[in-house]
């Protein structure tokens, strides 16, 4: 029998940001399909399934990052792949990331979604298909829910739970380790602590102003801001988060309420996206006066985007508290295609204005390309 009759081959164009930027790597699989004995039995019917195809991308993009040491040929987009699996402190496990392209539904899906774990690639993909993988988080199993939460797997800046120094105070922010319980609100993420280093050194976006936080999880960003002197601070989360959110509220209140500080309230509230409350309810004190009702000149949003099906919630969330005379500034690091395609239609939606801040050049502050520090109006 002819070998090409006894394998199959399908190609995987695999796009991977944090390793190879925007570029595709063509990976090549053979794999053993169905054939007849004598009897007109079939053997080898195995399936390749998504659970194959997983497993397959992970083992080919870790043999990329171990046997390459920075000197690619023309073939490789990027020579220093070594160099990011520092920065995103690279684990290849079966809790990766991985999407594949949907043709029929014109949208990337989750290769270990229901629909695909298990499902016949070529059938239902065909043999050529199109994958990405994210390295930056690990996906595991919320224990209450079964939900997906994104790991920590390291950061990019420096955090200390003891204290850090921060416009001459010391900033003290307690989290809690990633014990798959709850969800993301309760840890310290790259994306909020770049959004309180860029408030540090730009003071100016929050000072004697009034701040709405969505998303605070900690509370880093917003008692940032409170240090800085930021007139009145309303962070907001789930439940879940309030008591840790408090705890750090309470670690922070001397520095906060110092008297040469302009910062005369900070208080935290719960706002479900899914069913936020009324802006009235925060009791805002502020200039932005629209129907007899106050709303906050500045909002925050730190790296709250990692699942599609909180896209609309958050951005409806922001649409209905922000005035046209409010700033949004946001810190946003993609972890999805189609996450990230929602994002940007949605914020492109809402705001006229949204500038890119290249906080090495404003304020000598580098940061990881994932992700991006934007500022937007209406």
């Amino acid at each position: 029998m002819e070998e090409s009759s006894k394998q199959l081959k399908i190609i995987v164009a695999v796009e991977c940001p944090q390793l190879w930027n925007n570029k595709l790597r063509k990976l090549r699989i053979y794999h053993l399909i169905p054939t007849e004995n004598k009897k007109g039995e079939q053997v080898h019917n195995n399936t390749y399934t998504g659970r194959c195809l997983h497993r397959d991308i992970i083992q080919y993009v870790q043999s990329e990052v171990q046997s390459h040491d920075g000197d690619y040929d023309d073939d490789h987009t990027n020579p220093k792949i070594i160099e990011k699996e520092r920065d995103y402190n690279f684990k290849s496990d079966s809790s990766s990331s991985i999407e594949i392209y949907n043709p029929d539904e014109s949208q990337f899906e989750s290769i270990t979604g229901q629909n695909v774990i298990d499902c016949d690639i070529v059938k239902k993909y065909g043999t050529r298909c199109r994958c990405i993988l994210n390295l930056e988080t690990k996906k595991i199993t919320n224990a209450d829910n079964d939900d997906l939460i994104p790991k920590i797997m390291g950061r990019y800046f420096s955090y200390d739970p003891d204290g850090m120094d921060y416009a001459d105070q010391v900033l003290i922010i307690k989290e809690y380790v990633n014990s798959q319980i709850d969800g993301t609100g309760l840890n310290v993420w790259d994306g909020a602590l770049l959004l309180a280093l860029y408030l540090e050194r730009s003071p100016c976006k929050i000072q004697s102003k009034s701040v709405l936080e969505l998303g605070a999880g900690t509370g880093l960003v917003g008692i940032g801001a409170g240090i800085l002197g930021a007139k009145e601070v309303i962070l907001t989360d789930l439940e879940y988060t309030m008591t840790l959110m408090k705890s750090n509220i309470h670690l922070n209140r001397d520095a906060i309420m110092r008297e040469s500080n302009s910062c005369v309230h900070i208080d935290c509230y719960v706002c479900d996206w899914f069913n936020p409350p009324t802006i009235a309810s925060f009791q805002i004190s502020s200039s932005i006066i629209h129907n007899d009702v106050s709303y906050p000149e500045v909002i925050l949003v730190a790296d709250c985007v990692w699942l599609e099906e909180l896209v609309n919630p958050l951005m409806d969330t922001i649409e209905q508290y922000c005035n046209n005379e409010a700033t949004v500034i946001i810190t946003y690091q993609q972890r999805g295609k189609s996450a990230h395609e929602l994002f940007w239609k949605r914020l492109e939606g809402i705001f006229t204005h949204i500038t890119f801040i290249d906080s090495e050049v404003e304020i000598n502050l580098k940061k990881p390309e994932t992700i991006s520090l934007i500022e937007c109006r209406k």
